[in-house]
């Protein structure tokens, strides 16, 4: 039997997560890794390259939380840290090779699944070790806060790099994940706090989709999946947005690394604001108002790329990460008391995957019946976005009229 870790050493999990959020969220390559695949292929490839990365995320995001729930936490996140490590060494030598950048990019992916849902569920399990689970809307803000402030640092300084080499970038970034594995061995794992076993992965599955009889849960995984979508539009189509704006091609805009930096820099700013103010707003505007208001955000954003394309809306871009920042805060913190601790990590990866196969769905769509117009490409997600917040808000009236919400969640709930 393990031993139950101390309280000293629970503690120090805590202390330590800050300089883990933001060294997880030091990402340099991010702002150059669209010029660094540039430099050797053309748009076509550069499509077919980010692709790989997006398909890596979608196919390990359901097992890595369900290697979350079972084995651990801590391994996870070490996990994490490791493929990271070798991704990034693999992007600094593919010297231009197709599938070496792949492999790397594929590698990233991963990492980014191992990480999502399990850092969330190693923080609340924590809290719940120690007797304070309650506070942990007002610490994951704090840590959502670090980790945007992280990423507009880390877009700034890879930028810069990129002036002197673009591989400059993915060394940083390599150093960074190798702090993380050194962070990763401080942690200890929080106790189970039941006697119930993980299941095997498919009776897994089935036993998350059973939460979804939970009103409150059923009402969150759908707003989940709409805020995939919402927070992503204006982000997809932000540098071409700028390039009409300015007047100029993507090759002009996309030419000086640090520009790019700076841009990626003030939506991690936005987010950290975000994060920063959420648990007041939700205290204001209470649960349900406080998520309508991000997601809010995100459609006027878009509606107004739609209507006009000039570069003052540009400057609404600072704002595309409130939702993608702020909301996750409060739903977690929904969702955490809600889910045995022996599905956290599985049930809010399924979210996730939810949320990006329709977010793919939606793009493929488009791409095929609209073809290379911005402007009408805009007015589709547009009209989608206000669609989406209209159907949250109809479900969560309809649904706390029939079914009453959970009693645990009522202070959630409250304006």
């Amino acid at each position: 039997m393990v031993d139950r870790p101390s309280t000293e050493a629970l503690e120090r999990n805590l202390a330590s997560l800050p300089m883990f959020s933001a060294v997880s969220s030091f990402l340099t390559w991010q702002p150059v890794i669209a010029l660094f695949i540039r430099e050797s292929f053309t748009v076509g490839q550069l499509l077919a390259l980010t692709a790989f990365m997006y398909f890596g995320v979608v196919i390990a995001e359901v097992p890595s939380g369900w290697m979350s729930d079972r084995l651990g936490r801590v391994v996870t996140l070490r996990a994490a840290s490791a493929i990271w490590i070798l991704g990034h060494a693999i992007l600094l030598v593919s010297a231009g090779s197709f599938w070496l950048i792949a492999a790397g990019q594929v590698l990233l992916a991963i990492g980014f699944a191992f990480l999502s849902g399990t850092d969330v569920s190693f923080h609340y399990d924590t809290l719940e070790a120690l007797g304070v689970a309650h506070e942990f809307e007002q610490r994951q803000s704090r840590l959502k806060t670090v980790a945007y402030a992280s990423v507009a640092v880390s877009s700034v300084v890879g930028g810069a790099a990129g002036l002197i080499d673009l591989r400059w970038a993915f060394l940083l970034s390599l150093a960074s994940a190798v702090w993380q594995v050194a962070l990763t061995g401080r942690f200890v794992e929080p106790p189970r706090l039941s006697t119930d076993v993980v299941s095997a992965f498919g009776e897994q599955l089935r036993a998350c989709g059973r939460q979804l009889r939970k009103p409150l849960l059923r009402w969150i995984a759908g707003y989940w999946v709409a805020m995939v979508v919402l927070e992503h539009v204006a982000h997809t189509l932000a540098q071409p947005y700028l390039t009409e704006a300015l007047g100029q091609s993507p090759d002009d805009l996309g030419a000086t690394p640090l520009v790019v930096g700076l841009i990626f820099a003030t939506f991690g700013l936005g987010g950290a604001a975000a994060a920063a103010a959420t648990p007041a707003l939700r205290t204001k505007l209470g649960f349900f108002g406080a998520l309508m208001a991000f997601a809010l955000v995100s459609a006027v954003i878009v509606t107004a790329m739609a209507l006009v394309i000039a570069l003052p809306v540009a400057f609404l871009l600072v704002f595309r990460s409130v939702q993608g920042a702020a909301a996750p805060i409060l739903l977690t913190a929904a969702v955490a008391p809600e889910v045995p601790q022996t599905q956290r990590a599985t049930y809010l990866s399924l979210h996730s995957l939810a949320g990006r196969l329709a977010y793919g769905s939606l793009l493929l769509v488009i791409g095929r019946v609209v073809g290379d117009s911005l402007a009408t490409s805009l007015t589709v997600l547009s009209v989608v976005s206000w669609v989406l917040i209209a159907v949250v808000a109809v479900s969560w009236v309809a649904g706390s009229a029939s079914e009453p919400y959970l009693p645990s969640t009522d202070h959630l709930l409250d304006s």
